[in-house]
């Protein structure tokens, strides 16, 4: 876990040094550039539900869950809340591309999103000293602007530029349904590639 944790942290570390090092040409998140016309990278308060590909009908609201660590872990993953008995998070916030899951209760600080890897869980990590003060800037709200409408009743979240490979898995260490971004079934050691079904994530507020 402490490895997994350093990895994230450094690769967040990197962006952030690149960011600071790269002149800003616009002034829309780096998760939206794909979506210049209807991709929102600022949110107030919401909330995040999958929605199943396969029966349309079935949502499940997504909360953050620990995965069967710690209980107040420094990392913790995106997943279906009647999978996680004790959500860590499960309002959010979007600046410029970063998502911050609120606190929950008095003693738990916030949740910032870090860099996502294809075939991998939705990490957050803990803002803690020492941990990076900004979220990873990889998320966008899409808002359907088809004159014929959109096949989904809310927004949609993407995550580096693509809002169709979200997938909902079994975690292989606890009990926990996890949002796995493009699983990849020769990697798939931290879920059961083949319980994954594919969702779509909605935003509400």
């Amino acid at each position: 876990m402490f490895k997994m944790l350093m990895s994230y942290l450094l690769a967040a570390s990197f962006t952030a040094v690149i960011a600071s090092a790269t002149p800003l040409t616009r002034s829309i998140g780096p998760g939206c550039r794909s979506f210049p016309t209807n991709g929102v990278d600022t949110l107030l308060d919401f909330t995040l539900v999958a929605q199943y590909d396969s029966d349309t009908s079935i949502h499940k609201q997504l909360v953050l869950g620990a995965d069967g660590s710690d209980p107040a872990p420094n990392i913790t993953f995106v997943g279906s809340i009647d999978s996680i008995p004790t959500p860590l998070g499960q309002n959010f916030t979007m600046a410029h591309s970063g998502v911050t899951g609120q606190a929950v209760g008095g003693n738990l600080v916030p949740k910032i999103s870090a860099n996502v890897t294809s075939g991998d869980f939705l990490p957050f990590i803990s803002q803690y000293d020492g941990a990076p003060t900004d979220p990873a800037e990889v998320y966008c709200e899409l808002v359907s602007t088809s004159p014929n409408g959109s096949p989904y009743p809310d927004p949609l979240l993407s995550v580096d530029n693509d809002a169709d490979n979200f997938f909902i898995c079994n975690s292989t260490s606890s009990s926990q349904q996890n949002i796995v971004y493009d699983p990849v079934q020769a990697s798939a050691t931290t879920y059961d590639f083949d319980s994954c079904e594919r969702v779509h994530i909605l935003i509400i507020q």
